[in-house]
């Protein structure tokens, strides 16, 4: 049941957020990271979402 309670209150917060970018921002945000894939985390490459999830205004 806890999980329960933290999915919807990730969801509820999720869902708060203010969405602030186009369709068009999101796209030039696709269109840099596949053409510079320079950004690594933890010895991985930076994927589009990983980018997208750090621009949310938390």
């Amino acid at each position: 049941m806890k999980t329960d309670d933290f999915d919807k209150a990730l969801r509820d917060k999720l869902n708060s957020i203010n969405h602030t970018y186009s369709n068009s921002d999101i796209e030039k945000v696709f269109r840099h990271v596949k053409k510079n894939r320079r950004l690594t985390w933890k010895g991985r490459k930076a994927s589009g979402f990983f980018i997208l999830f750090r621009m949310l205004p938390w």
